[in-house]
């Protein structure tokens, strides 16, 4: 007799309820899934079991972090998973295609049609489509100039900068006869040590998202200028910090402040050498040149500490400004870290004073007035972008006089609520159009006749000359003046090994030293460095008598080293002993970025550029992963993808659609037998990716695709706009997929059904 002991916790099931189960788990997965496909997708949030959330819509990224148990659905999720390893694509499309196969090979089972012959519809379907794709593709000639060739593909406004990047990084590394190695890309993000910083904060901002909060305002035109300005001129400035040819103010280098923006007033705080103010020189101009505005060299003035009086009559001439006296003074409030003394704040007092002309005693009262004026202006309607922001963000739809102070307004907005009683019973309107509003100031209120001298609330310190300044100029310019590029060399994450090496240097050779490879020999060289560091110096020293200025990195990071042996040439070696020419690498800048507390040595114009540096930039580690990620790393595999192809295919759902139609009016009719309904299931699961694009877009999918097939059928090649629902060209908006990507996903539905 014998004897069988089960998992009492296990579940047995006959072979109908099993098939069943499997596709149930597919069916399952394709539906969490489908709301992330196309543009119009959503994105998930995940929560960890330590509570950590990670919101994204990378199909990638969420098979590998869900908890799936079935091993039908584990065998789709490595499926997808293994797709985007290699080609960087098409995840959430396979994952789609496999669950509607097996949600059309459900329906033919239940009608009694054997798993069997079902499977050999499915092969005759995919090696039909795969020759329909090999006829579908579009060719891309690469010629002398490829990077051209790819971005002829795209549609004028995704060619942006970071696809510029993406495609020049690929062509740098990209060897002839050789596959292209993306290892050979280095990734990095440079982020200051507080979560806002003050030199990074105009390249995370969206323009069109500021445009579009400013439209409802009404605003003039001159306002929303006034930004973009001032933000090209903090990019221009930005850039030459970065380049190392400016230097910071000794109490605003641990910060990283290098200028500060009022309404239309600047203050650039800088060291006092001649580079810097070089910079400070060029920078206004470089400026002037994009908007035409110039700064008031009447009005302008340069503020020294401690500098002598020949250096400082030296530098103001090479400004041509006017040299100022301490104490630093704006809209005459002296800007100074401690507390006022009398005799900082007594002018201001006496300034008020003169002003009235009535001889106030109390400050307060001139207080009182300057925000009886804000109120003045609220209740006149004037032009002015306070109080349309004020109404739109603030006031919003309420009476200013009756509505209930808001709980988190500021300091000024509750000293503006406490006032209104005393500035209601003086509010007039001129009977008429009820438009016009001004006080009537009784002469017994002092504090209240003061708002006739009270200076308005923008005041134009410093006068710029006003050009002709377009928003497409202005989009133009901040492209070109981003300095997140691709670099064709390496960015290092560490800095000069002594803090007096130079932190910039040109035309220079490099010197690599791998002086340990493993734990043991590094462990040997830590003994041996105390008695050899002697010998090391006096070398150095006679180097430096030759009149080489050195910038020494030490102990960097294996990788980058043998990056730099492939992009500036030379030889790794393990000793400074019977050193030649030939040994050296060359490059034709070296300098030192510091960010915060981080050091960056960047290694550029090498000589053969076979690896290279993406820099990227975001305001948070979230914005950062997902540039990192669903942009930089994907977009480089799609690059890789159409060098190595030649080809793109059609996107927007056109290649499914002909392929349908191709499988149902053609092949269909070669095929004799019951496995014809395997073609058309194959066919019909082929328009899940049309259906998909069309339900996430709240369109209707029939009407979706009736109207893609009837334009098919006239002869047209078209995919499916998800703004309008109507049907597009893809090639003239530039709309494609890889060929590699759509092969694979052909061929693993195909595969998964296969072994179900």
């Amino acid at each position: 007799m014998s004897l069988r002991v089960l998992n009492p916790n296990a579940e047995v099931l006959n072979k109908s309820a099993a098939l069943h189960m499997n596709i149930n788990a597919a069916k399952g997965l394709q539906d969490v899934l489908k709301t992330n496909l196309g543009p119009k997708g959503t994105i998930k949030m995940l929560v960890g079991g330590a509570g950590d959330i990670k919101l994204t819509k990378d199909g990638n990224t969420l098979l590998k972090e869900m908890q799936i148990q079935n091993p039908t659905a584990i065998m789709i999720a490595r499926t997808a998973v293994a797709q985007d390893d290699i080609s960087g694509d098409g995840t959430t499309s396979t994952v789609l295609f496999i669950g509607e196969l097996m949600k059309q090979s459900e329906r033919c089972i239940d009608e009694g049609m054997h798993p069997r012959v079902l499977v050999d519809g499915f092969e005759i379907a995919k090696k039909a489509t795969l020759q329909f794709l090999e006829k579908f593709k579009t060719p891309v000639v690469m010629g002398d100039e490829p990077d051209k060739e790819i971005l002829k593909m795209l549609y004028e406004v995704l060619a942006d900068q970071l696809t510029g990047i993406v495609v020049n990084a690929v062509l740098c590394i990209r060897k002839p006869e050789e596959a292209v190695d993306l290892f050979m890309v280095e990734i990095m993000h440079m982020r200051h040590k507080f979560d806002v910083d003050t030199r990074l904060a105009f390249d995370s901002v969206s323009w069109e998202h500021i445009f579009d909060m400013l439209a409802p305002l009404g605003l003039p035109d001159r306002f929303w200028k006034w930004i973009e300005l001032w933000s090209l001129f903090s990019r221009i400035l930005h850039s030459h910090i970065i380049a190392g040819q400016f230097s910071f103010h000794p109490k605003c280098h641990d910060l990283g402040i290098t200028h500060i923006c009022f309404a239309d007033d600047l203050f650039i705080l800088c060291s006092p050498d001649y580079a810097s103010f070089h910079i400070v020189h060029n920078a206004p101009l470089e400026f002037h040149k994009f908007s035409g505005l110039q700064p008031n060299g009447g009005k302008s003035k340069v503020y020294f500490g401690g500098i002598p009086e020949q250096v400082k009559a030296a530098l103001c001439g090479l400004l041509g400004f006017q040299c100022g006296t301490l104490l630093v003074r704006y809209l005459g409030v002296p800007l100074i870290s401690t507390n006022l003394t009398i005799g900082d704040y007594s002018p201001l007092i006496d300034k008020i004073t003169t002003k009235s002309g009535i001889g106030i005693r109390r400050v307060v009262d001139w207080s009182n007035a300057a925000m009886l004026k804000h109120i003045w202006v609220i209740v006149s309607n004037q032009n002015s972008l306070w109080l349309q922001w004020t109404h739109v963000f603030v006031i919003k739809s309420n009476c200013f006089w009756t509505m209930k102070a808001p709980c988190d307004c500021s300091w000024t907005w509750r000293k503006l609520f406490q006032l209104r009683p005393i500035a209601r019973p003086f509010v007039r309107s001129i009977t008429g159009n009820g438009t016009s509003t001004f006080f009537c100031c009784p002469s017994s209120i002092a504090h209240l006749s003061l708002i006739s001298v009270t200076p308005s609330a923008w005041q134009h310190h410093i006068t710029w000359l006003t050009g002709k300044f377009s928003r497409k100029d202005f989009y133009n310019i901040v492209r070109k003046l981003a300095w997140a590029a691709m670099v064709e060399g390496l960015v290092l994450d560490h800095g000069s090994r002594h803090p007096d090496m130079k932190r910039r240097a040109e035309n220079c050779y490099i010197l690599t030293c791998f002086f340990y490879s493993n734990a043991e020999q590094r462990e040997a060289m830590v003994a041996a460095e105390r008695r050899s560091v002697d010998e090391r110096v006096k070398k150095i020293i006679a180097l430096k008598n030759k009149g080489g200025d050195i910038i020494a990195l030490r102990r960097a990071k294996r990788r980058n080293m043998e990056r730099l042996v492939l992009a500036c040439g030379g030889e790794a070696l393990n000793s400074v002993d019977h050193l030649t020419p030939d040994c050296l690498g060359w490059a034709g800048l070296v300098y030192e970025h510091v960010l915060g507390e981080e050091k960056y040595t960047f290694v550029e114009n090498v000589k053969n550029p076979h690896s290279c540096t993406i820099l990227i930039k975001g305001p948070n580690d979230h914005t950062i992963a997902q540039i990192k990620d669903a942009a930089v790393r994907d977009g480089l595999r799609a690059v890789k993808n159409t060098i190595e192809d030649e080809s793109v295919v059609l996107g927007a759902g056109a290649f499914e659609v002909a392929a349908r139609q191709y499988l149902v009016n053609e092949v269909k009719k070669t095929v004799q037998g019951r496995a014809q309904l395997g073609v058309e299931a194959f066919a019909d699961a082929l328009l899940v990716i049309p259906k998909t694009l069309a339900e996430n877009s709240g369109l209707d999918t029939q009407d979706v695709i009736i109207s893609l097939t009837g334009e098919h059928d006239r002869g047209n090649i078209v995919g499916l706009n998800q703004h309008t629902g109507e049907p597009i060209d893809p090639q003239m908006e530039g709309i494609f997929d890889n060929y590699s990507v759509k092969r694979q996903i052909i061929n693993s539905g195909y595969v998964k059904n296969y072994f179900r």
